[in-house]
């Protein structure tokens, strides 16, 4: 007998009440963590061990086997010295000297079931997860029959659990799509798991529903796969909003379309009256300067400079437009280079202006971007440069790296900006000075900003009236 309990790696004990006898076998005080032959105690030793949730029901179970000879069984937990906790499985009977005699006390034999009660723990958390969850999680075998349904899949399917467990998943599927549950099934045999698949399934009352699952195989001990998990997402909402955003963007891009077909057609159409009218307030100029008195030279000279400025305006909006047609397909661009490209450029504008163009090109990096498009921004902060300044104009740029960005400064010497009148800069045909000041439509950084927001960065100044300005504008690095 103490072979076969030794096997079945159980433990016994004994309390005897008549001869005050305790006895724990070593298996149960290996179970209970003491060495062997050191628990000897007494009943109320024992209890001490038990964990205080469980002491009582132990302590009254243990006093009904006491006085009745039928086995009880029970299941607790201890905690042993190491402050580890375990659970057991006890069965435990009263026993008598002689056949008649009173009852001497209890025995039984113990055994850990720690891990059983761990995995049925685990268990209950799963089915308690699996019922809550938003998605509906499903099960079937390798040939596409439900094994388990949770309550989310029977509010998303319209199926209630007993009408779903044991019927083919092809119910769901529509009748055009039953090649994906073939398809899904041969990768599930070789052990593939399908993730974040789109489809769309049809509910009990014959509604269709976009939903986006993900499937696994679901092994056994052995490692051979016996069947499969499903977890399937409503993204009926989703998809409906991705299709309202696609509509969007067509429209937004129809429109965009109309209004630059729109924009080059008044252009043109305008500027053609006012290359006539150019024309001839050029010609009368030229015919009867000094025939008229001063009056009409001067309403002569004014129609001239108003077609003329009207004519630069129409072409620097032209500008403006086109930029919206900047796509985010992009190349590595060598900005040290496109800089040298624009420097030669503009070097008869720097070399009248007599200025003085410092660039470190020790930090000018490569970037993704359209060429031409940041060729413009230099060519007007440079510009502007060369323009707003009352002396030698003094123009340093560089470039610091931050996170994945490029931040490009131009810094000048210039007449600088008041900070309050900054935002204004960049708004089309705004203006801070006079024309006779210093002449130009307005339009210049209007054209940058959008350039660089067109290549996911942005601009702006920070300068102080008399003291300068320093431009600086982000490109993402290549």
């Amino acid at each position: 007998m103490r072979l076969s309990l030794e096997a079945a790696h159980l433990g016994t004990w004994e309390f005897n009440t008549a001869t005050g006898v305790n006895w724990f076998s070593p298996e149960t005080e290996a179970l209970w963590g003491f060495a062997p032959g050191t628990f000897t105690g007494t009943f109320d030793a024992f209890l001490a061990t038990i964990h205080p949730e469980d002491r009582a029901r132990v302590q009254q179970v243990a006093q009904q086997v006491a006085t009745d000879q039928s086995p009880e069984r029970l299941e607790y937990r201890i905690i042993r010295p190491d402050g580890t906790m375990r659970w057991i499985a006890a069965l435990g009977q009263s026993f008598v000297s002689t056949p008649d005699g009173p009852v001497c006390g209890t025995c039984g034999v113990v055994m850990d079931i720690t891990t059983r009660k761990q995995t049925e723990e685990a268990s209950r958390w799963l089915a308690a997860i699996v019922e809550s969850s938003d998605d509906a999680i499903i099960s079937k075998s390798l040939d596409g029959i439900v094994t388990s349904w949770n309550a989310t899949a029977e509010r998303l399917f319209g199926y209630r659990t007993e009408e779903m467990l044991g019927q083919p998943i092809l119910r769901l599927l529509p009748q055009d799509r039953h090649d994906e549950e073939h398809m899904i099934l041969q990768r599930l045999r070789r052990g593939e798991r399908v993730d974040h698949f789109e489809t769309v399934r049809r509910t009990k009352d014959g509604h269709m529903v976009d939903v986006s699952v993900t499937i696994s195989p679901i092994r056994d001990e052995h490692g051979s796969i016996i069947g499969a998990s499903k977890i399937a997402r409503d993204i009926t909402q989703q998809k409906h909003m991705e299709r309202e955003l696609a509509r969007g963007a067509a429209e937004l891009q129809r429109v965009h379309d109309e209004l630059q077909q729109f924009s080059h057609i008044v252009a043109h159409d305008l500027n053609e009256p006012l290359r006539t009218m150019r024309n001839f307030a050029t010609l009368l100029a030229s015919r009867y300067q000094g025939q008229l008195d001063a009056t009409a030279d001067k309403y002569i000279s004014f129609v001239t400079d108003a077609a003329q400025r009207m004519q630069q305006m129409l072409t620097d909006l032209l500008a403006y437009t086109r930029v919206g047609g900047l796509t985010g397909t992009f190349t590595v661009v060598d900005s040290k280079a496109l800089l040298t490209r624009v420097l030669s450029e503009l070097q008869l504008a720097i070399a009248d202006a007599r200025a003085e163009v410092e660039v470190t090109h020790d930090s000018l990096p490569t970037v993704l971007g359209d060429a031409t498009r940041l060729g413009q921004v230099f060519q007007n902060l440079i510009g502007n440069a060369l323009k707003f300044c009352k002396t030698v104009p003094r123009i340093h740029i560089s470039a610091v790296k931050e996170d994945l960005h490029w931040r490009f400064g131009v810094r000048d010497n210039g007449i600088g900006i008041d900070p309050q009148q900054a935002a204004r800069l960049f708004q089309v045909f705004q203006r801070l000075h006079t024309r006779s000041e210093y002449p130009g439509t307005g339009i210049g950084l209007a054209i940058c900003k959008k350039i660089v927001e067109r290549h996911g960065g942005r601009i702006w100044v920070e300068s102080h009236p008399g003291e300068g300005s320093i431009f600086y504008f982000t490109i993402k690095d290549a």
